[in-house]
């Protein structure tokens, strides 16, 4: 599954997988208690119950329920919503299939410091998906994301250094 997981990521397809570890132990009651406080505008409330909804954890799956809470949470500028909401654009999960607009919303996320967009943005301007091919700007958000953690981006970031591809070449840093 880890494996799997990386190799999504690296294609730019995240997974839900890291916030699934912790919705798959929601009882019925903070279900309730977390779609009360959703209707009520709780930006991490709504980003929950998105979720719920589109892993179908408690709730039956409904991917256009999802998306919907997905984006109620992602206007108010929570970045796993705005990083999740990218997910259903770039897989077609609950709206159209759009590498523009999943490519906005991981954007958003990673300027909030979200590693996991911060990697997805990364491998958008590394392949040019949904914006112009950017070895630069590819590096810059592997960088952020590496810094963060990210084992992956750390990889492609000293990948980046071995070869100079959008950075210096330095086989130190490497």
């Amino acid at each position: 599954k880890g494996s799997a997981g990386r190799l999504l990521r690296a294609l730019g397809m995240y997974d839900f997988s890291r916030v699934k570890v912790q919705a798959d132990h929601f009882t019925g009651e903070e279900f309730l208690e977390f779609q009360a406080k959703a209707q009520l505008g709780d930006a991490a409330a709504q980003s929950k119950l998105g979720f719920c909804y589109y892993k179908g954890v408690i709730v039956t799956e409904d991917l256009a329920e999802a998306v919907k809470w997905i984006r109620k949470s992602a206007e108010q500028g929570h970045p796993p919503a705005q990083r999740n909401l990218g997910d259903c654009y770039d897989n077609g999960k609950g709206v159209g299939m759009d590498p523009v607009e999943a490519t906005k919303w991981w954007r958003k996320a990673a300027e909030q410091n979200d590693a996991a967009a911060q990697f997805n943005l990364a491998v958008r301007y590394e392949y040019g998906r949904g914006v112009q091919k950017d070895y630069v700007e590819a590096m810059n958000w592997y960088r952020k994301a590496a810094e963060q953690g990210d084992a992956v981006a750390q990889v492609r970031l000293g990948d980046g250094y071995a070869t100079g591809q959008g950075v210096e070449k330095d086989p130190v840093q490497a």
